[in-house]
Formats: structure tokens, C-alpha cells, sequence
């Protein structure tokens, strides 16, 4: 009988049925076990007991929540697991947070030699139009059928079977919406033969995130622990390069030079047509990512200049696909 591991870590897949106030949240602990593990009663119940479900509980957190320190705690226990013992991994989560915590386990599971999926929910398992049981049920007919290795997101829109989305191109829900979808031309799951998670020290707060918008100014962030930074970018690959005070971009490279940070810049794709500030951009040797999500670049980023100390192999593995 396949053996699958469920790893539990909160979410609205894990809340119980809203209060009498309205609000919607975790259950409290008692005695190691909580309603999560309906999940794995009702599979059993439909599906028939074909499959053997272990289980572990390594964090509850909603996940707008989560953190790095949360991430490190959940690192940890999965360093702990012997993944040929089992067909694959199905890891609960909240929807807010996680595209994030997808690209982050896209890179550091890619050597797992068996799949992991990713299950979220709508709404409480308690409500009849949750898609957390789909989502479940999705995770476990693609662990025992697809015969793919790689990170991935299950997710059920409309009455449709669950989508099986890699981690390593999810993006975040948007506004109003509890559906995820890819960056474009996101088709496989990341696979690798290199063990990042068993690289020794722990992921550090190290990263500054920074989308353009209009009125930024850049003299309002403080660069003290910031190792590097993640600066976005609009849709044609641009952002205000215009004058020398601080609402430029060259302020930013100049503040950074001087703090020893670095500066990336993602998603990015090299136009056709640039406009000037893409261009101005070039000029001054911007450093870019390989890569389409800002969800990836993130999680890739973090890990570099967490677990990287030598500059070359940090390079190479940024620079990596």
C-alpha cells in the first residue's frame, strides 16, 4: 500500500466554521490532533482505504502570518524526513502566503526523488463549498498517478477537477479571488540533483522587497541587515530612473553600493524596444533574475544570501534556472 506524508501547517484548510463574531481561525492544540486531519478520514471514506496516510504537524499558522522564522521551523522538520519511504507529500497551507512558500520549497525540494503538492482551501473543510477536499483528493491522484517528481500547487476552480500548477511559476492570489494561476510560459515543475535543504545554517530576514509605484521614495527604507534587494518592475520592464533625488532608482544603487547591499531587479525580459529608463538601467549594469515570478525571485534571493557565503557559488545559483 503507498504511503503518503500529510504535513499540516495551518491555513483556512485548517480553521474551524466562523464564530459567533464572524471570524474565521485555528483551532486551539489538544492532544497533538486537530480537525485537520478530516482531510485524510474523508479520502478514506471516498476513495476507499487504498492508501496509508502518515502525518505531521511542524507549524499552525495562518499563513499571512507565516514568516521566515516559521519557514526555518518547517525546513527543519522536513530535514528530518526520509522522502523514498513514501509515493509523496501532500503540505497544507493558507492561501494568502502560499505562492511564496511554493517557490521557496520549488527550490529547496526539487531533489526530492517524489512529489510534493501543496493543498489550500476557500473556506473551512466544514463548508459544503470548500475546495479543500478537491484539492486533497487532486494532491493525491497526482502523487499516485502522474509519476512526476517536483513541487506543486493543487487548486480547484469552478466544479473542475484540481489544477496541478508548478510551485517554482505560481503566483499569488489576486484581490477578491482565492484562485492561483502561472506566469506565462510556466509549464514544469524545477527537478534538481543538488540538496539545498541539507545545506547547514537557517534562512535570515535578509531580503528587501520593493515594488514601483508612483511617489516611491527610496530615502524612507533603512538598509541596516538588508543583504539585498528585489526591486520590481512595471509591466514594459521599467521604473523611474528620472532626476537625481530620491525618488530614482539611482538613489536606491547608490544607497545600496554604500550599505554593501545588493540590488536585483524581477521579473525581467529584455524588450525588444526598450524605453529609455530600461535603457538607462542596462547602462549601469542592473543585475537581473533569471526568472518570471517576483514570488521566486524572493524565495531565491533569501536562500542565496542566507546559505551562500562564498560570492561565485551564490552568483551561479542565482543565476541558475
Amino acid at each position: 500500500m503507498p504511503a503518503i506524508l500529510t504535513v499540516f501547517t495551518g491555513g483556512t484548510i485548517g480553521c474551524a466554521p466562523a464564530g459567533p463574531d464572524g471570524v474565521r481561525d485555528l483551532p486551539a492544540r489538544a492532544g497533538g490532533t486537530w480537525r485537520d486531519y478530516a482531510l485524510t478520514a474523508r479520502y478514506a471514506e471516498a476513495y476507499g482505504a487504498g492508501v496509508a496516510f502518515e502525518t505531521m504537524e511542524p507549524l499552525r499558522v495562518l499563513s499571512e502570518n507565516m514568516t521566515v522564522t516559521h519557514w526555518n521551523t518547517l525546513l527543519a522538520a522536513l530535514r528530518g524526513v526520509d522522502f523514498a519511504r513514501y509515493a509523496g507529500v501532500v503540505m497544507t497551507h493558507g492561501t494568502d502566503s502560499l505562492a511564496y512558500t511554493a517557490a521557496l520549497l520549488g527550490v529547496m525540494l526539487a531533489h526530492v526523488p517524489v512529489p510534493v503538492v501543496l493543498v489550500s482551501a476557500d473556506a473551512p473543510l466544514d463548508d459544503p463549498a470548500s475546495n479543500g477536499h478537491a484539492n486533497f483528493a487532486g494532491a493525491v491522484k497526482f502523487i499516485l498517478e502522474a509519476g512526476k517528481r517536483g513541487v506543486y500547487a493543487a487548486c480547484r476552480q469552478g466544479g473542475r477537477a484540481a489544477d496541478i500548477l508548478p510551485a517554482v511559476f505560481l503566483r499569488q492570489s489576486r484581490a477578491f479571488e482565492d484562485t492561483f494561476r502561472c506566469a506565462e510560459g510556466g509549464i514544469d515543475a524545477a527537478v534538481s540533483d543538488t540538496d539545498y535543504l541539507s545545506r547547514p545554517g537557517e534562512l535570515k530576514p535578509c531580503v528587501l522587497m520593493i515594488e514601483p509605484h508612483v511617489g516611491l521614495d527610496y530615502a524612507r527604507y533603512r538598509l541596516e541587515g538588508v543583504r539585498a534587494v528585489l526591486h520590481g518592475l512595471y509591466h514594459s520592464f521599467t521604473c523611474c530612473m528620472e532626476g537625481e533625488g530620491s525618488g530614482s532608482v539611482r538613489y536606491l544603487l547608490d544607497a545600496c553600493r554604500r550599505a554593501g547591499a545588493d540590488v536585483w531587479f524581477a521579473p525581467y525580459r529584455t524588450p525588444a524596444q526598450p524605453y529609455p529608463s530600461t535603457r538607462t538601467l542596462q547602462g549601469l549594469g542592473a543585475r537581473v533574475l533569471p526568472v518570471r515570478t517576483p514570488e521566486l525571485a524572493y524565495a531565491k534571493l533569501l536562500i542565496a544570501y542566507s546559505l551562500f557565503e562564498d560570492a561565485g557559488e551564490r552568483e551561479t545559483f542565482l543565476r541558475g534556472s
